[in-house]
């Protein structure tokens, strides 16, 4: 794992050139890497992922600087690593070359030492400006990804309710037709509740203000955040068992645990048949709040565990009754956990259900 340390890959076929830039850039605080061809620099880049790559245009071999620029450019894993070119070649024509094979910089030989560093320094921090923006767009694709997964389910049992008013209206008597029109409103509320959070919660990432951390009672937000899936729950005929202890104390963003706690809920329906079970227990441990969302549903096979989390994509698979999911929920509370100081692990038997346990840190 790399450390705070940044990494300065060095590319250059004469060894003094080498030395003294490797050497002053060790003196300024920088790990060196370094390579005196374009194939040993493509094998080492590959295996090191270096922050900053400093790459000389002539180089012995059948690939110069240029051509090896433009492979590392064109191969996603380097693609995204600024090159800096060394050369005492001057035409205008070899630095609009150099610019057009990928590179953000160009310093002419002899090199001077403070130049290089301050060209280094700059084009280090451009990068991180880079990867910010590209981390915020990504948190801003996964916030409004949230939003559409977690307002699916309670507008599906809005539409289900209303589908019965619909299709038994005449079959109904006067008090049963003033019940769920009563979960129509009940549910229509909460949902206006809901989307109003998510949204506001939306807003305030939008304008980069830093999400609101609290002291909450576990069980209140469990209680607040699996209600509407509860319905649910029932509607698939399982049986969900709710014992939170009142002494749970966390802090933590609302929110941003409100989606945690719904898509567990979810996911343990999904997979669970009907006249299944779902228990919700927590544990307070020296390590913090421990949170436990157990079922007695399919299971998850070995092979499949290691893709639940992965960061190539989202997993999912119908669920028990054939529900649909983009694979996004179990992602995302991992993310929003880590947030909050938080983590989670699964314990899971193909056949015999999962346990999903999360840890809170103390408050």
């Amino acid at each position: 794992m790399k450390e705070n340390i940044q990494t300065i890959f060095v590319a250059d076929d004469n060894p003094t050139n080498l030395h003294l830039i490797a050497h002053f850039l060790h003196r300024g605080g920088f790990r060196i890497v370094t390579a005196k061809s374009g194939d040993e620099t493509l094998l080492i880049v590959e295996n090191e992922k270096p922050d900053l790559i400093l790459l000389d245009v002539l180089m012995p071999g059948a690939m110069d600087g240029f051509e090896t620029c433009v492979r590392l450019k064109n191969k996603r894993s380097t693609s995204n690593i600024p090159v800096i070119f060394m050369t005492s070649l001057t035409d205008m024509e070899d630095k609009v070359r150099g610019f057009q094979c990928g590179a953000v910089d160009y310093i002419c030989k002899p090199i001077q030492q403070e130049e290089l560093l301050a060209r280094i320094q700059t084009h280090l921090m451009l990068q991180r400006q880079k990867n910010e923006l590209i981390r915020l767009n990504s948190e801003k694709e996964m916030l409004f990804s949230v939003i559409a997964h977690d307002l699916k389910d309670p507008f599906n049992a809005l539409f289900g309710y209303a589908d019965l008013l619909m299709n038994y209206y005449d079959t109904y008597d006067d008090a049963q037709r003033r019940k769920y029109i009563g979960y129509i409103k009940e549910m229509s509320e909460k949902l206006y509740i809901m989307m109003e959070d998510l949204l506001g919660w939306a807003r305030s990432l939008s304008s980069g203000v830093v999400w609101k951390s609290e002291t909450i009672r576990l069980a209140s937000l469990v209680e607040q955040a699996t209600e509407t899936m509860l319905v649910h729950a029932k509607n698939k005929g399982i049986d969900v068992e709710i014992n939170v202890s009142d002494d749970a104390i966390i802090s933590c963003d609302s929110n941003m645990i409100s989606v945690v706690l719904r898509n567990l809920l979810s996911n343990a329906i999904k997979f669970t048949p009907p006249k299944g079970k779902i228990i919700i227990t927590s544990v307070i441990g020296a390590e913090g709040v421990i949170l436990m969302v157990e079922d007695n549903g399919v299971g998850i096979p070995d092979e499949k565990m290691t893709e639940i989390f992965s960061d190539k994509g989202c997993f999912s698979t119908p669920g028990t009754l054939n529900e649909k999911g983009a694979g996004l929920g179990l992602m995302l509370s991992r993310e929003f956990l880590r947030l909050n100081g938080g983590s989670m692990r699964i314990e899971s038997k193909e056949g015999y259900g999962s346990r999903f346990i999360v840890t809170f840190a103390k408050s």
